[in-house]
């Protein structure tokens, strides 16, 4: 591997899974949504579980899922507009 240079780090010449997606408007909103449905998720583990191993791993897997839920919107030919999820935000 060569020596890194500043133009190595701009994000054009970086690989497509390792590149900043720049959100659209209508993405970010949806990305909010999906933000909001895991937090209220996050806060009824935060008052129905105790502490323990696996609460602790429930945590884990819910991270992990809110962030694949999210780069499912940001790294695809994702389609879905606001219109779409209508019926999700009522």
């Amino acid at each position: 591997m060569d020596e890194m240079t500043e133009e190595d780090l701009k994000n054009e010449n970086l690989h497509n899974k390792a590149k900043y997606h720049e959100l659209t408007g209508e993405k970010e909103e949806i990305v909010k949504l999906i933000r909001w449905a895991f937090s209220e998720m996050y806060n009824c583990f935060d008052a129905l579980l105790e502490s323990n191993r696996e609460s602790s791993l429930a945590y884990t897997k819910m991270e992990e899922a809110q962030m694949w839920a999210i780069k499912s919107v940001t790294h695809n030919n994702y389609s879905k507009t606001i219109d779409d999820i209508a019926e999700f935000k009522k």
